[in-house]
């Protein structure tokens, strides 16, 4: 299987009550587990568990989609949140001499992709500064340390300071 370069998140409004589903993602799960759906509004939200109010058909490119079971549909307007949500972990360990078998390293490759997929999702919702060139370090010495960077000691200072601004 490979893993297709997509957004793991998807939202749906809900245009009237009791819609079941399907609701559908075209994101990349190796797992029914590896999902966490979320019900609610755009400022709450429920997470919703697995078999107890929902239930997850898989094909075989890992794709697939969501449905509510009977008496957990959303209701008019509700908001419908699917992200991936695969633990980050390591399931094999090679050991010396023994086999590498193919299937198991693409396994394995498949998961660091999905897990990689899973950060930059998380980072793109995330409050980040934007990237800038270092400050310049200043060099003080003396007295005029004490005036420019308001240093008061009560032994005396270091005869220079460098201070990253």
């Amino acid at each position: 299987m490979t893993v297709a370069a997509v957004t793991r998140r998807v939202q749906y409004t809900v245009g009237g009550s009791g819609q079941a589903g399907p609701y559908a993602f075209t994101f990349t799960v190796l797992d029914e587990g590896d999902l966490a759906v979320y019900q609610g509004s755009t400022t709450s939200s429920t997470l919703k568990t697995l078999t107890t109010h929902y239930t997850v058909a898989l094909s075989a490119d890992g794709t697939g989609s969501i449905t509510f079971v009977g008496g957990q549909e959303p209701t008019t307007a509700q908001l419908i949140t699917i992200i991936g949500d695969r633990a980050i972990s390591r399931t094999t360990d090679f050991t010396a001499g023994g086999d590498i078998r193919a299937s198991t390293m693409n396994l394995d490759l498949d998961a660091l992709t999905v897990q990689q997929q899973q950060l930059d999702e998380a980072m793109d919702r995330a409050v980040q500064v934007e990237i800038r060139p270092p400050l310049p370090t200043l060099r003080y010495t003396g007295k005029q340390q004490e005036q420019d960077l308001g240093l008061r000691c009560d032994r005396r200072c270091p005869d220079d300071i460098s201070v990253n601004r």
